[in-house]
């Protein structure tokens, strides 16, 4: 089976964040079948459903919460249709298990009229778009409250709305707007709207030039990382994201560029992409990204960076991939070019209800002063289970991280454990505990955090 890379989140799905990762099926718009007969008569078919259906991924972390139309590979023989391999899916959703009965069917008939009807089978699954079948909508967002050391914020951090078009089969427009802190209040202040950003986080074309290659150009969100293409709420644990997808590969990254995506049937995938580069302009790596607000539409486009990601998910369970980002000038306040290499790497390891993440992330770059090497990483174990009202998981998450901000390098030692509870796949809350040591301070924060958020 192989799934192309037309966007990265949609569908609701057996999220990274526990619960059976062998398929998915959710809300999002549709299937394209490819029917492969003996003789090798492959027939292409599209498939309108509530819901899509995904199989053979096992693993495919980067790819299970991702907004795209799936190819669903059925394969069978004048007599036989051998259904889609299940191994380790004993998990698997009814809906799957609905979906499997209904390729099952479909196989059968298939089989009938092998080599003889394929013209009617063709046909038999044409059906005529609507002009709203070429539109796709959806949803995420998340509140959040932090107690502590100093610290009281209650913050509507921020609500998603996702608008896609299906210009055809091979072309979409992939669109998310987002608004960030629309009501918050702070210790010692009451409710307000100041400060609130109004964006864009990503408004890319994206073009399959075949089944396993596609190409996109726009505002694209950076192949980099765990959370930063897949950063919906219930998609992972905590309240907040991992502080080394904030200050290190500081998420959610979207940068002006193109590039190709290419998938295989082994289970790689390799992304390259061309786009806008950092401007820090004297200070922190994530105060160097472009902006999207509405208000401040501002694209570093004065100079350039590259960006490579290889992706293996070809074992059962086991995603690995690593990221390489050329920067040709990260500082645009000082002469000349100060240019900047970025090395990451994950894993990530599912089992069961039992998932571990590791992540490192390394940054070298020519600047003077402390800021010229960065870095951080962080551990994550935990445990998902269901109950009779709902899903539970569990997680401790150890991290270390250096970066360089308000004109000084900081060094920071964090470790984190809470609880994420999913009412329905849809909704989860969360709560949990973060112990937070900085090297040279006295002491250490402790800061305790709830939330909830959605995902549609």
């Amino acid at each position: 089976m192989a799934v192309d890379d037309r966007g990265y989140k949609r569908g609701m799905s057996t999220e990274r964040a526990g619960g059976p990762t062998v398929g998915c099926f959710g809300w999002y718009d549709e299937v394209d079948c490819v029917l492969e007969f003996g003789g090798g008569d492959r027939r292409r078919v599209h498939w309108d459903w509530f819901g899509a259906i995904w199989q053979g991924g096992i693993g495919d972390g980067g790819n299970v919460a991702k907004r795209t139309k799936n190819t669903l590979l059925l394969r069978f023989s004048l007599a036989i249709c051998p259904l889609p391999n299940l191994s380790g899916a004993n998990q698997a959703h009814d809906m799957m298990n609905k979906a499997l009965v209904v390729a099952a069917g479909m196989g059968i008939a298939g089989s009938a009229v092998a080599g003889t009807a394929s013209e009617d089978l063709d046909a038999s699954f044409t059906k005529e778009k609507s002009f709203w079948d070429h539109f796709s909508f959806g949803s995420y967002g998340e509140f959040h409250a932090n107690f502590g050391d100093g610290t009281e914020t209650l913050d509507l951090h921020r609500a998603v709305l996702f608008a896609d078009v299906h210009f055809t089969d091979k072309l979409e427009l992939v669109t998310e707007t987002e608004i960030e802190h629309l009501v918050r209040k702070k210790e010692g202040s009451s409710w307000t709207a100041d400060g609130v950003e109004f964006k864009i986080e990503q408004a890319y074309f994206n073009y399959a030039l075949t089944d396993q290659l596609a190409a996109k150009a726009g505002l694209i969100i950076l192949p980099v990382g765990v959370i930063n293409e897949v950063h919906e709420p219930t998609t992972f644990f905590g309240v907040e994201r991992p502080n080394v997808e904030k200050y290190i590969l500081p998420t959610t990254w979207t940068e002006l560029g193109g590039g190709v995506v290419k998938t295989y049937d082994t289970g790689w995938q390799i992304d390259a992409l061309v786009h806008s580069g950092l401007d820090m302009e004297g200070d922190s790596i994530r105060g160097g990204r472009s902006g999207y607000e509405f208000e401040e539409f501002a694209i570093n486009g004065d100079r350039w960076a590259a960006t490579t990601r290889v992706k293996y998910t070809g074992i059962a369970g086991v995603e690995l991939a690593g990221s390489a980002q050329y920067q040709s000038d990260v500082d645009g306040s000082v002469d000349g070019d100060q240019d900047g290499l970025l090395l990451s790497t994950h894993g990530i390891y599912r089992k069961g209800g039992f998932q571990f993440v590791g992540l490192a992330a390394y940054w070298n770059l020519d600047v003077e002063g402390a800021a010229d090497e960065q870095w951080g990483g962080y551990l994550e174990p935990s445990y998902t289970w269901e109950t009779p009202v709902g899903k539970i998981g569990v997680f401790g998450r150890a991290s270390q991280y250096e970066y360089f901000t308000g004109g000084a390098l900081k060094e920071v030692t964090e470790l984190n454990a809470g609880v994420n509870y999913w009412l329905t796949e849809n909704i989860v809350l969360k709560a949990d505990y973060l112990n937070a040591d900085q090297a040279g301070k006295p002491g250490t924060t402790e800061t305790y955090n709830v939330g909830f958020g959605w995902y549609f």
